[in-house]
């Protein structure tokens, strides 16, 4: 159709020229101004064809009104891109004709400002029809994303606020247990479709986020009408105009039912788990307080019978004797760290205020023999205050600085401790120069019962670093280690934020 020229230079005059001439160039059917509220003000340019609207028909009226109601929730959020973005913004839309038929057009819409202050204004846009092929297009993705939404149980909504219109999927539509189109899409029927225990939430969430200005997410159930109950997780966001008015609301709902009848299982057999955990650490910790008694009268009755007829044994009836106390003194060991090992268990952790720095020195006081046989170097930096356990954190150095002591191999041990912050905890490490691990043992090494070392026969019952990492684990923290450069291990375990005092 023919443009008329005096009218375009006059309008490229008055409200710029770059504008108008993309547009131009581009959309030769319908070119419209529009206020920021969305009302028509001015037909630069129509073909009665398109619309089937005289231009005066046009003017003063809300572009809204010319959209088919499914696009009117598009639309409004669509429009409202326009006048937050200093850059051309294209769509497409089915639009009414006069004679109630749809017509798919494409617009590509910018912002009109004031030249004087640059305030937004309005918009001008220009449209024209969609090619069959294009419409094709539109049509084959718009039924790749329906059957998207279908698969994933997924349905969207859009609300024009301003029109106060909604646009509901057809998925959306099956989630609330409706036909697609067979009732109103309204704020009111979604809100009716939620369980009454859980409208108020629904609502309140979806008002706090208008209110706000903020996305939202949460769990709500839907009550279909032969009673079955569907659980939803339902996302929103907020689009606003510049002047930061509501204009458009948009989300979806997503049936989670069986995801969160799967969650409801897991969590109830966790918690059977639980529960069976802390009767077994119960047991454990009764069964090893009762085993003490026994061994202790069957390693005292070995000692007696040591002492009052050892001279009688012979010399294999010693041996086996010794074996016997021997074995006894282990098995003591043994159960006393299973003991202390269940303790940490069913006992809560204290929260006093403990100076690593004491129970650092406490531990070196009582390692002093030890100490001294291997001619070891100790050394502390200055080291934090933590809430905890204090009899506890002193094992964890405790069973650290004697690993240290106990392969160190043949030369003086070298022993470090040492404290750090790291992000919202404390690190403490104890580093030496002995044998190192191999890093193929950095988890099993802190089971139970495990040593350092493949084949090590020294003392001790295996529970050391597993009585650590069960302590540091209650504490909230964690233990692992790592090589030390030039040899030797940096044993490691964090007291996070919620159990120090950093003042």
């Amino acid at each position: 159709m023919a443009i008329r020229q005096e009218q375009l230079r006059s309008s490229t005059l008055a409200h710029g020229g770059d504008v108008y001439r993309r547009l131009v160039e581009a959309l030769t059917e319908v070119l419209v101004e529009c206020d920021a509220a969305g009302v028509v003000t001015r037909v630069v340019t129509t073909d009665d064809r398109v619309l089937g609207y005289h231009p005066d028909e046009l003017v003063g009226q809300p572009v809204s009104r010319f959209i088919a109601p499914h696009d009117r929730g598009r639309f409004a959020g669509g429009y409202a891109l326009v006048l937050e973005s200093p850059t051309t913004v294209s769509g497409a839309y089915r639009c009414l004709h006069r004679d109630g038929s749809d017509v798919l057009l494409e617009s590509t819409a910018h912002r009109r400002t004031d030249p004087l202050t640059g305030e937004v204004i309005g918009v001008v846009a220009g449209c024209r029809h969609v090619t069959e092929g294009k419409a094709s297009d539109l049509r084959a993705r718009d039924s790749m994303l329906a059957d998207a939404q279908a698969v994933a149980r997924i349905g969207s909504w859009e609300w024009d606020v301003l029109a106060d219109r909604v646009t509901w999927s057809a998925e959306l539509y099956r989630i609330l247990g409706l036909e697609p189109r067979r009732v109103a899409s309204t704020y009111a029927a979604w809100l009716e479709r939620i369980h009454p225990d859980d409208r108020q939430l629904a609502h309140r969430t979806v008002e706090r986020a208008r209110a706000n200005r903020q996305s939202f997410e949460f769990q709500h159930r839907v009550l279909l009408a032969d009673g079955e109950v569907r659980v939803i997780l339902g996302r929103g966001r907020v689009q606003c105009a510049p002047d930061h008015t509501v204009v458009r609301m948009l989300g979806t709902a997503q049936d989670i039912t069986e995801q969160a009848q799967l969650n409801e299982e897991l969590e109830l057999a966790r918690r059977e788990l639980q529960r069976s955990n802390q009767e077994l650490e119960q047991f454990a910790f009764d069964a090893s307080h009762d085993l003490l008694e026994p061994v202790r009268i069957v390693q005292l009755l070995a000692e007696r019978l040591g002492d009052e007829k050892g001279d009688h044994l012979g010399e294999q009836g010693q041996s086996l004797l010794a074996s016997i106390v021997d074995t006894t003194q282990t098995m003591r060991i043994l159960i006393l760290d299973l003991l202390e090992y269940s303790r940490v268990a069913v006992e809560p952790v204290d929260q006093s205020l403990v100076d690593c720095n004491d129970l650092v020195q406490e531990v070196i006081e009582l390692l002093a023999e030890p100490i001294a046989e291997k001619r070891a170097a100790i050394t502390c930096a200055e080291l934090p205050v933590v809430r905890g356990n204090a009899s506890q954190l002193r094992r964890v150095f405790q069973n650290l600085i004697c690993n240290a002591l106990k392969y160190s191999g043949k030369s003086s041990p070298a022993i470090d401790v040492e404290a750090a912050g790291e992000g919202t905890a404390w690190r403490l490490s104890v580093a030496d120069r002995g044998v190192a691990v191999d890093p193929r043992h950095a988890d099993r090494i802190f089971e139970m019962f495990r040593r350092l070392e493949p084949g090590d026969t020294s003392a001790g019952s295996g529970m050391g670093l597993a009585l650590c990492r069960r302590i540091v684990e209650a504490h909230g923290g964690r233990i692992w280690f790592e090589p030390r450069s030039g040899g030797g291990n940096i044993f490691s375990f964090t007291i996070p934020e919620s159990y120090l005092d950093r003042g």
